[in-house]
């Protein structure tokens, strides 16, 4: 892995944090608990935000190794591709652990994979921005 690909996930695992935060601290948190299934004593207070931030970082590794292997440079076409992996990644997980748990209803199953969608558009053409800078400052290409 090259020191863009490494900036890149750095900027995108930063990028992820921030916009979980806002989405799933600030703006839906009350939506969230209000929401929550009949499991009991399943949430974190607070949350172990080293993992968290390493959770992030896993997301932001992904979205590198897809964009370099895609050609995806640019913000545009990293929000696009960013906010369509989100959907479909939180989509297969929350129908799971619907399917499995009782830590959700089915209402956060349904509206979380487009909260991701969010994180994932902002999250994805941060990356691609990166990947693109990177490739052009050192002329090389996006992976």
């Amino acid at each position: 892995m090259g020191s863009k690909s490494l900036m890149a996930m750095v900027a995108g695992a930063v990028t992820a944090f921030v916009a979980g935060f806002l989405c799933y601290g600030l703006a839906l948190a009350g939506f969230m608990q209000a929401n929550v299934g009949t499991a009991m004593g399943v949430m974190k207070e607070p949350p172990d935000f080293a993992f968290l931030g390493l959770a992030q970082f896993f997301f932001a590794g992904l979205l590198v190794w897809l964009f370099g292997r895609m050609g995806v440079t640019g913000f545009g076409a990293g929000a696009q591709a960013g906010a369509i992996i989100g959907f479909l990644m939180a989509a297969f997980v929350d129908f799971i652990m619907y399917a499995t748990t009782n830590v959700s209803n089915l209402t956060v199953t349904i509206v979380d994979p487009f909260v991701m969608a969010v994180i994932g558009l902002v999250t994805g053409g941060v990356v691609a921005a990166v990947l693109g800078k990177a490739g052009a400052a050192s002329g090389g290409g996006a992976a």
